[in-house]
């Protein structure tokens, strides 16, 4: 909770509402953290710990510290994820929504620290005042406090980290206390969890008792700091690291589906058909649509970068730069035949892709003044729809009637369907039978001419960001495990034992229940994310297992670095899929994480 102090020095910090000259976009308030009283400070954060910092995010806000010491009765994890600032105040700075000098004071990795924080639902330790970080033993910081009688007596001093930790102590009359060891790892982000009585839970960042978010969930969508959760009867909303978590009912919308109610994931925009006529369109539901603009239009699609938005009538499509939005501002409309069938954005927001009446079409923003291409034209029997883009946007997966193929947008190939590998080099093709799924990699570079490793009893697989395809399931007799593509790492029987999972529990989705757009080679039961190169496992329908540092896949062992978590006491019904929420952290370009 963001309390209203009595006395507050604003020596470190800055609190301002800015508007930018555009009337058309919203008013961000750019925020840091205050200097108060260590008596405080310490009445008023849930936790205060010593500890020294392993590594920041791209803005040097947010962090993970391995703490020390507590320096009050309330004990935490040895690893806490610490967050200063909010995803969509820095993401509206990044978009020129509005200017603002500073996120907050930047911390460095190496340096050590004095914190104040409040644990938040996702797991984070959300930071309301300063901190204390020192590089060295001759480092000084600006503190002060409150004598015995309550007054402001010693004034504003300069004062050692080994001076502050006697005042903390002589303040709080407690020794300082070890860290709860038993996790010794802190997530890059929570992580969504779907039961088979369609039910969603959130294990927050520190691993500990998973959130019940909601029951009867129908679908799940997010932007950095909002969670929409898709219901019968509404969309229920929940914030994500903001100063005050919240739970609220969306239910005025002319539409509550997702089909009809889209969050842009990385551009904090979130549009929704308000009548069959009008698209509304805000920044953020987390304030419920503030400075909601009307958008003429039968059907839309919003980019996942939050640059862009596809609206259509009944003959034609506009692209809006949302960047740029007014009522009347639009970069290019171009007619289209018949109907929307289906529609598609990269993940950037390079090309936009639609069915209708003459087949598949791609627009290209590169030649926006161009008409979209036809790339694969209608059948008699069928229409084909978009289901992804690779990363480089070379590829796209497209579903065509009883048939799905990837499509080489360059040469206009038909490949085998499956998942592109981020630097398009390779294919990994999935197969699904019916008792047993399998997976195919093959070289790009020749087509798929080369058919490449055969993996077998497949219950889940993903690149990562280095190219590597991870497999959980066999290869070449009993090799079974969590494999990799292109180095295959022998099981060991530790390795073995541990990240085997039950393969007759969750295989790759039936290929006749997969719905145009989801991706669903990646399947479910196994997740990886870049931030120290983080996985999360299945193992069977109560428990899975997280390893961290999967780049170095034998020290993982080595160093412990894994964990298997057993819900069975804490979720109703059995876990049929994981998926990472956005991470605290900004951006994708982070250190390597060391211990």
């Amino acid at each position: 909770m963001r309390r209203v102090l009595m006395l507050v020095l604003l020596t470190v910090g800055l609190s301002v509402v800015l508007t930018d000259s555009a009337s058309h976009r919203p008013a961000l308030a750019c925020t840091g953290p205050i200097l108060a009283p260590l008596d405080t400070m310490l009445s008023e954060s849930d936790f205060a710990f010593y500890g020294r910092i392993v590594d920041v995010d791209s803005l040097g806000g947010n962090a993970i510290v391995q703490v020390d010491s507590y320096l009050t009765e309330n004990v935490g994890p040895e690893y806490a994820g610490i967050q200063q600032n909010v995803h969509r105040q820095v993401r509206g700075y990044q978009q020129n929504y509005y200017s603002c000098g500073i996120y907050g004071v930047q911390m460095r990795p190496g340096d050590t620290g004095i914190f104040f924080a409040n644990r938040k639902p996702e797991g984070v330790m959300w930071v309301d005042y300063v901190w204390y970080t020192f590089s060295d033993e001759a480092a000084t910081r600006k503190a002060y406090y409150l004598d015995e009688n309550g007054e402001f007596s010693a004034g504003v001093q300069e004062y050692s980290q080994a001076e502050l930790l006697s005042i903390v102590e002589q303040i709080t009359q407690t020794a300082p206390l070890p860290p709860d060891t038993s996790q010794t790892e802190v997530l890059p982000a929570p992580i969504l969890i779907r039961t088979d009585d369609n039910s969603a839970y959130m294990l927050p960042i520190d691993m500990q008792e998973p959130v019940l978010l909601a029951e009867n969930v129908e679908d799940v969508q997010y932007d950095g700091n909002t969670l929409a959760l898709f219901k019968a009867d509404g969309i229920q909303v929940e914030t994500l690291y903001t100063y005050e978590y919240s739970s609220s009912e969306f239910g005025d919308a002319y539409c509550i589906t997702s089909e009809c109610f889209q969050v842009a994931a990385e551009g904090f925009w979130t549009a929704y058909q308000q009548d069959s006529t009008t698209i509304a369109l805000c920044y953020s539901i987390y304030s419920f649509c503030e400075g909601t603009y009307e958008i003429k239009g039968t059907g839309f699609n919003i980019s996942q970068s939050g640059e862009f938005i596809a609206t259509w009538d009944a003959s034609a499509i506009t692209i809006h730069d949302i960047g740029s939005m007014s009522a009347s501002e639009k970069l290019v409309t171009f007619e289209y035949e018949g109907q929307i069938d289906a529609s598609l954005w990269s993940d950037e927001g390079q090309l936009f892709a639609f069915t209708d009446a003459n087949g598949l079409n791609i627009w290209n923003r590169r030649r926006a003044l161009e008409n979209p291409q036809l790339v694969v034209s209608k059948s008699v029997a069928s229409n084909p729809y978009p289901i992804s883009f690779s990363a480089r946007n070379t590829y796209i997966g497209v579903h065509d009637g009883d048939e799905r193929y990837t499509l080489d947008l360059l040469t206009g190939t038909q490949l085998p369907y499956g998942n592109v590998s981020p630097d398009e080099h390779h294919l990994a093709i999935s197969y699904t039978g019916e008792s047993d799924s399998a997976i195919h990699v093959c070289d790009l570079y020749v087509q798929c001419e080369e058919q490449g490793i055969l993996y077998f009893g497949v219950s889940g697989s993903t690149w990562t960001s280095h190219n590597r395809l991870l497999v959980n399931g066999c290869v070449a007799g009993d090799d079974c495990g969590l494999l990799f593509y292109p180095h295959i790492y022998g099981p060991t029987e530790i390795f073995h034992e541990t990240w085997r999972s039950y393969l007759s529990f969750h295989d790759n989705i039936p290929y006749d229940e997969v719905d145009v757009g989801f991706p669903w080679w990646e399947g479910t039961s196994l997740i990886y994310h870049p931030i120290r190169e983080t996985i999360a496992l299945i193992n069977n329908p109560q428990t899975f297992s997280i390893a961290f540092g999967i780049d170095d896949p034998i020290h993982i062992f080595q160093d412990e670095r894994y964990v298997t978590i057993d819900f069975s006491e804490h979720i109703d019904g059995d876990i049929v899929s994981i998926e990472w929420l956005p991470s605290y952290f900004y951006e994708n370009t982070f250190r390597r994480y060391v211990r």
